[in-house]
């Protein structure tokens, strides 16, 4: 399938209110992101670096599985999702507003996990950000991120793209997906470029539910820090809305819309050919 070779998406888009409904419907983000702790296996006293860390919920349960000895250190771009991660502090815990332009004030060799949950396919430089990830890694640190496929657009995408193209309000797939999915292959090159041993890459589908066509609308709204093509309600765009519902019909069970994400898992270590590190972060 053909995508566009670059998209722009804005952080000036994100409120109060999207970060708040953020906190209560990244559910499908959090599943996920369970998996790839599990997969990081995370110990006792390591250092963590959280990237694209949201309103904090995996932030703290990595807290939570390093212990008091550990440190987690999470930086998110969006000002008002940081302000809502501060409200739950931990001791062995630490939210920042910054992204991945921000990494050249982090000391080199500093943590044992860096974690990128549902961030990587919004990062135009992505080999950037691993050669930053290598730096920031002790020898044999442990890389974990998922993110979307570039031939696999998540379900909902593919569903609702044709409605919103016939009224005119968005372009298809493309401004319901993130804008710089993997190409797998690609990926696994750029890893081992970046100084990473031992990538392993593995397509996961993930079913969520969504109890009606609003939730469905305030998860992608919000997962989209306001990038998403909202706009249409059923008061405003009673055709438009009428006619997203029935593309959804097929997809209705018992426990709400069903829609399949296809994800990519990605683990992989850092070289332990490495320098030892200088020193280590503080909290």
């Amino acid at each position: 399938m053909e995508r566009p070779t670059s998209t722009i998406v804005s952080f000036d888009h994100d409120t109060p209110a999207l970060a708040r409904v953020y906190a209560r419907r990244s559910t499908p983000q959090w599943r996920h992101g369970r998996l790839l702790l599990d997969t990081l296996a995370l110990q006792e006293g390591e250092s963590v670096l959280d990237l694209g860390a949201g309103t904090g919920e995996l932030a703290r349960l990595a807290a939570d599985r390093v212990g008091p000895s550990g440190a987690v250190l999470a930086l998110e771009p969006l000002a008002d999702r940081v302000a809502l991660a501060r409200s739950k502090p931990r001791n062995n815990l630490r939210f920042e507003v910054g992204g991945s332009e921000r990494l050249d004030g982090l000391p080199a060799r500093s943590f044992d996990v860096v974690l990128l949950n549902s961030v990587f396919h919004w990062i135009a430089d992505q080999q950037g950000v691993l050669d930053d990830m290598a730096r920031l890694l002790k020898p044999g640190g442990r890389l974990g991120l998922s993110t979307g496929i570039a031939d696999r657009p998540h379900q909902q995408a593919m569903v609702l793209a044709p409605v919103l193209t016939r009224h005119g309000t968005g372009t298809p797939v493309a401004r319901l997906s993130p804008p710089h999915p993997a190409h797998p292959e690609e990926l696994r090159r750029q890893l081992l470029a970046a100084g990473f041993e031992q990538p392993r890459l593995d397509t996961h589908t993930f079913v969520d539910h969504f109890s009606d066509l609003g939730a469905l609308l305030e998860w992608n709204a919000s997962s989209f820090f306001g990038n998403f093509p909202g706009g249409f309600s059923p008061h405003q765009t009673p055709d438009l809305w009428r006619e997203a519902e029935r593309a959804l019909d097929p997809h209705r069970t018992r426990e709400g819309i069903a829609l399949e994400r296809y994800l990519l898992l990605v683990t992989a270590r850092r070289a332990a050919s490495a320098r030892p590190a200088a020193g280590s972060i503080q909290l």
